[in-house]
């Protein structure tokens, strides 16, 4: 996520949880006011600044991760 609208800098990170509908995806975040929570990514705000997502590879981290304990 971006700090504001249009924003190409990537400032905050979160998690997706729960995926309860196509309207309401949670994800974990840390929250400067309120801590670590559980918002709906399809809240108009993340929506808005929203700028990429991944889904980590378990395979290839474990395999890398094992390689190199290994050497």
């Amino acid at each position: 996520f971006g700090a504001s609208k249009n924003s190409i800098v990537i400032t905050h990170v979160g998690i997706i949880t729960e995926v309860v509908s196509p309207q309401k995806v949670l994800f974990v975040h840390a929250s400067g006011k309120r801590g670590v929570v559980e918002d709906n990514f399809m809240h108009y705000h993340w929506q808005e600044v929203f700028i990429s997502a991944t889904r980590p590879n378990y395979y290839i981290n474990t395999h890398e991760i094992s390689n190199l304990l290994n050497k």
